[in-house]
């Protein structure tokens, strides 16, 4: 559902279940006309390996890419110091579609500047933004 809504507003995004899936896609698409900026990711995913672990191996092979941690632990030490972590912002679980927009363009724009109402989004990996 979350990616329809944000096809909606003109991000082409792409979904994975897996670490290994969403890099072997982000790779992938690396080389073509519209290659990923944004990778949204979930600090519990479901091969066992988390969110922490692919910003590790995304950095890895571009470094240029941007990542949103969410997670409904708001007590997780990536709130305090995302980029310790690699990340370039956090959500937390429930957003409002709203915080996720507002989020998504502070990233993009590359502002790092983080309002105190940053909330969150579910698993998802690569997406790009086609309207811009």
């Amino acid at each position: 559902m979350l990616k329809e809504i944000l096809e909606l507003k003109g991000y082409a995004c792409e979904t994975a279940s897996t670490v290994e899936e969403a890099l072997a896609l982000w790779s992938q698409e690396m080389s073509g006309p519209a290659p990923f900026r944004l990778a949204l990711t979930d600090l519990t995913l479901g091969d066992g390996l988390g969110g922490v672990d692919f910003a590790k191996a995304l950095r890895k092979l571009d470094p240029s890419a941007r990542l949103i941690a969410c997670t409904g632990d708001s007590s997780h030490p990536v709130f305090s110091d995302p980029g310790q972590f690699r990340m370039d912002d956090t959500l937390t679980k429930p957003f409002l579609f709203g915080e996720l927009l507002e989020t998504l363009t502070r990233v993009l724009d590359g502002n790092r500047e983080r309002s105190f109402r940053d909330s969150v989004v579910q698993r998802g990996l690569p997406m790009r933004n086609s309207s811009r």
